[in-house]
């Protein structure tokens, strides 16, 4: 019994020493650093500090049917629900968010900010039946290395367990939309996505997802072709939602 016991502390000694020396050169080699401020304090499966999740600007949208983001869409889209996490101020830390998410090689802040977003969806709206990320180009998407949408689209379907679908596809690239209006920006849609429906989607309840919301052109002209699927229901989410447009 005695050696039994020995043997036993000494296997929990090495293993939690060998968990030591992981845990160590993990940090080592991927610090847990804020991806707005670079501390080295970032909070658990968070990508942002205590002090930058204080300071970073959040929307209510989640208490409310009617908010800033349905009501850019009011008159246009049906919508069952529709938010976003932050709010787009320039030069804040939603920003840096976006840089490094899109520019800066780190998918691992949309896949963390969308299972915040995946347990904000759970506490308040009725749960989707699928996730449908909106598309980028393939050459871009090559360039980037991934689709910024899709990724935050990862973190949601974890966090609420359903599926991810890739059901609309962009079939050619556009003209960046940085100086368009909303009207300029819509037009600039149109033709560039198609639907490649495999499945019998009738009455489902679809989530659309996108990185930052400005005009809402891509977000309408991607939710027009779900509209021809009969009795579809449509949510949109994106992380961060544009103040002035």
């Amino acid at each position: 019994m005695e050696t039994i016991t020995i043997k036993s502390r000494l296997l929990n000694w090495a293993n939690e020493f060998s968990n030591s020396i992981y845990t160590r050169a993990s940090e080592f080699f991927f610090p847990s650093v804020c991806h707005a401020c670079e501390a080295r304090n970032k909070m658990y499966d968070h990508v942002l500090c205590m002090q930058c999740t204080y300071e970073v600007a959040t929307t209510d949208h989640w208490k409310f049917v009617e908010n800033d983001f349905t009501n850019k869409f009011l008159g246009r889209l049906p919508l069952a629900n529709g938010a976003s996490l932050y709010k787009f101020v320039p030069g804040g830390i939603f920003q840096k968010l976006v840089h490094k998410l899109k520019y800066e090689n780190k998918p691992e802040i949309g896949e963390n900010l969308g299972r915040v977003a995946g347990r904000k969806i759970k506490e308040h709206w009725s749960k989707p039946d699928l996730i449908v990320p909106v598309p980028m180009h393939e050459k871009k998407q090559w360039v980037r290395g991934y689709n910024q949408a899709e990724v935050i689209a990862r973190g949601i379907s974890s966090t609420l367990d359903i599926p991810i679908n890739k059901l609309i596809t962009k079939r050619h690239a556009t003209q960046s939309q940085t100086t368009f209006h909303r009207h300029e920006r819509l037009k600039n849609m149109q033709e560039a996505f198609s639907l490649r429906q495999k499945y019998d989607l009738t009455g489902r309840h679809i989530l659309l997802v996108d990185d930052v919301l400005t005009t809402g052109a891509t977000l309408e002209a991607c939710a027009i072709l779900l509209l021809d699927i009969p009795n579809i229901k449509i949510s949109m989410f994106t992380l961060g939602i544009g103040l002035s447009f």
